[in-house]
């Protein structure tokens, strides 16, 4: 599969690292650190365990290996002061701008759930964002009450409880109008709080369950590295279409290629995979 979304142009899939222990010929030279907490499968960090040890943005821990060793790339030096600042302005007004825009539709929405569906309008869940910090991710209630429940059993039975991408398919906990939140997206219109309260970006990675993020090797949690992101580079590929294998090459990508620019292009694309239903799910 080949990407064509500016400097994401010609982006091929390949097989993620297997991620090899390091060999002993391997030199590490350390720089100012962070740690991402690691999370068990049910949910919350995992007391004294601390598991990745790269720095925000340019501040990276380089790793030299042997030839032919897969190598940790450092995220893009575009994340600098200036470039950060901007992005986080961007987001403020844009948020801002879109719930302002869009609060006959948000109200519209709240009590047309209200109506079809007894149980709260909002569904209030914890995600994993930058750097492992966790926060309460708002989204539009699209299932029935209790669905988190039934969970475990559905990815059991679909056979998909060992990868880091809790999707079922034909979701059978979907309310009547679930499906139709789900396909335009409107399901994440309130996640412009979490945008305007900074907790998430309008491009990034999409915030996962710190269940999935207790399933990732190192090659995954570089998706901590960034703020998560309303839509993103896998969103406007294919969205639910991608495997999880594809979805976190382009999320990585992204890491490591981020630019003004590159969050413009993806968000115009946003609209047009939206208005097409391309990969809904």
């Amino acid at each position: 599969m080949r990407v064509s979304t500016g400097r994401f142009s010609g982006l091929k899939f390949q097989d993620a690292p297997n991620q090899a222990p390091i060999p002993e010929s391997s030199v590490a030279v350390p720089r100012p650190k962070f740690t991402v907490p690691r999370f068990d499968v049910i949910g919350g960090p995992v007391p004294g365990h601390q598991t990745l040890t790269e720095a925000p943005f340019s501040d990276v821990v380089d790793r030299v290996t042997s030839p032919g060793q897969p190598a940790i790339k450092a995220p893009s030096q575009n994340y600098g002061p200036v470039a950060t600042a901007a992005k986080r302005v961007m987001d403020v007004i844009l948020g801002l701008l879109l719930i302002l825009c869009l609060s006959p539709v948000i109200a519209g929405l709240a009590l047309l759930i209200k109506l079809t569906n007894p149980g709260p309008v909002l569904y209030v869940q914890e995600r994993v964002g930058q750097h492992g910090r966790t926060f309460r991710m708002y989204k539009f209630r699209s299932m029935k009450v209790n669905a988190d429940a039934e969970l475990a059993a559905l990815l059991h039975a679909q056979g998909t409880a060992d990868t880091p991408f809790f999707k079922i398919d034909k979701d059978p906990r979907l309310t009547s109008i679930g499906g139709l939140l789900r396909r335009y997206s409107l399901d994440e219109l309130p996640q412009l709080i979490n945008v305007v309260l900074g907790n998430m970006s309008l491009v990034g990675p999409r915030p996962q369950r710190p269940g999935e993020v207790a399933l990732y090797d190192e090659y995954a949690r570089r998706r901590l590295l960034v703020p998560p992101g309303m839509t993103g580079l896998w969103q406007v590929s294919g969205r639910s279409n991608l495997s999880w294998k594809e979805s976190l090459h382009l999320d990585i990508h992204y890491v490591d290629n981020w630019s003004l620019l590159a969050d413009w292009v993806i968000l115009f694309r946003t609209f047009r995979a939206v208005i097409a239903c391309n990969g809904a799910v």
